[in-house]
């Protein structure tokens, strides 16, 4: 509420001024810790966006990217949206709403929107979200190498009880996360699971471009023949902001959560996000 006065006047002018000269725009969104900068960076890589450092949050948006420091510009989603230029690529966490879909769906002669959207196993997230907390040096691009949370470093003698700690903390949100799912169904967007493209990313080492990346390539309007799998490779993987040194990302906590981490989030309501994704229990 403290930024909103004096942010209100720039709710409704754009970001900046149009920069490349190409009839749409992009938002790279995914759930937090689900490869929001990863999508990113697969844009920012084909050339043909600028990005121009913009995170959309839920109230506000920022430029940290820009070096600003992390200022926050008070700013609803649906706002923001709008603020968006062709030629432009930002990042979000955009949650679903009819105002913010109708939003995404508006071409005007300034702002033809392509949205990609992220989704991630939420036992995934909760490994992802744990390690980056308390292991900042696993994710040397950070922009907040030493974001350790004291709180889980101090009260717990190791990761597992830190992790059942976090599973129990989870269990009033978990139904949040469906504030996202709309976007799996919508007709204005491209829904792609991390358990697809991060495989593809890894396996562009082998000059192979896979099924999940040909789909993005073809709904940004991008002929995969014209992507050299090894170049993106280069450029792209561990390179994002948040990247981690580690390549095992899929399924990592079939490996790591024990029976009473189970036996934490068995409940109908984790089963029946887990369910709407499309994820087994």
């Amino acid at each position: 509420m403290a930024l909103y006065p004096k942010s209100w006047p720039q709710q409704f002018t754009p970001f900046s001024p149009v920069r490349k000269s190409i009839d749409s725009c992009v938002i790279a969104s995914a759930i937090p810790k689900s490869g929001t900068y990863l999508l990113k960076s697969i844009v920012n890589y084909l050339g043909k966006w600028e990005n121009i450092g913009v995170q959309v949050n839920t109230v506000h948006w920022d430029n940290h990217e820009a070096g600003d420091g992390w200022v926050d510009r008070a700013c609803l989603q649906r706002y923001s949206v709008k603020k968006l230029r062709n030629g432009q690529l930002v990042s979000s966490h955009l949650l679903w709403s009819k105002a913010i879909e109708r939003a995404v769906a508006q071409v005007t002669p300034q702002r033809r929107i392509k949205l990609l959207f992220m989704c991630r196993d939420p036992r995934d997230i909760m490994l992802s979200n744990l390690r980056y907390e308390i292991y900042p040096e696993m994710y040397p691009g950070s922009l907040t190498p030493q974001r350790e949370n004291q709180f889980l470093q101090n009260n717990f003698s190791d990761d597992d009880n830190r992790l059942s700690y976090l599973l129990e903390q989870e269990q009033p949100l978990i139904r949040s996360y469906m504030r996202w799912h709309p976007w799996l169904q919508s007709p204005h967007c491209y829904a792609i699971k991390f358990e697809d493209l991060y495989p593809d990313v890894v396996g562009l080492r082998d000059n192979v471009l896979g099924d999940a990346l040909t789909g993005l390539l073809a709904y940004l309007e991008i002929d995969p023949k014209k992507i050299d799998p090894l170049d993106l490779y280069d450029k792209v993987y561990g390179k994002s902001l948040t990247a981690s040194t580690d390549e095992a990302k899929v399924g990592r906590f079939r490996s790591v959560f024990k029976d009473h981490h189970y036996k934490l989030i068995d409940n109908p309501d984790y089963r029946y996000v887990l369910d709407a994704f499309g994820y087994e229990w």
